[in-house]
């Protein structure tokens, strides 16, 4: 509640004064942070451990952040975090770019009903069929699947490990692509 005010006027500034690109990605960010914090987060797995998280909507081309929220741990859902932050974008025809944490097939689904295409990865437990899972064990290396509900793609290429992704822009379509080295791969 302190520094409600700032972040307030910070948040009509990034609206007014700049209008992304189509393309916006969503993401967080951690503000290192040691002191006494109610909803100071803790993640071993990341460089800064201790922080305020921070969940922002940065256009893609510049980085520039169009709009944050800090996580202060009041029991909002995460459904509900992201359309807050897309606000402003939802039914704009934005191209959303998300990591497996925020997609779902749901949340892609109801993004597309408000004119927002979804891309990025996804996890196995975000509303992936069963059937598809299945289809997924038995992939070898360079192996591709998809499957295809309506405009939402789910897809899924064999690498180290399977790597699946979401998209309501993309077709099935795999394409050569040269390496550094001069092979080819898929």
């Amino acid at each position: 509640y302190k520094v409600r005010p700032i972040l307030e006027r910070l948040y009509d500034k990034f609206s007014t004064m700049y209008t992304p690109d189509k393309n916006i990605a969503l993401d967080e960010g951690m503000l290192a942070w040691r002191g006494r914090l109610k909803f100071r987060v803790y993640n071993p797995g990341k460089i800064t451990k201790y922080g305020i998280l921070v969940r922002m909507v940065c256009e893609s081309k510049s980085g520039y952040i169009c709009t944050l929220k800090i996580y202060d741990a009041d029991g909002i859902s995460l459904r509900d975090t992201i359309f807050e932050l897309l606000g402003p974008y939802l039914g704009h025809g934005y191209t959303l770019y998300m990591d497996n944490f925020y997609n779902s097939v749901a949340l892609a689904k109801e993004l597309l009903e408000n004119n927002t295409i979804v891309c990025g990865t996804i996890r196995q437990n975000r509303g992936v069929p069963r059937d598809f899972r299945e289809q997924i064990k038995g992939l070898k290396r360079g192996e591709m699947t998809f499957i295809r509900d309506d405009q939402v793609l789910l897809l899924t290429w064999m690498d180290k490990k399977p790597i699946t992704m979401i998209s309501t822009m993309h077709s099935a379509e795999m394409v050569e692509v040269p390496r550094n080295f001069g092979k080819t791969t898929m």
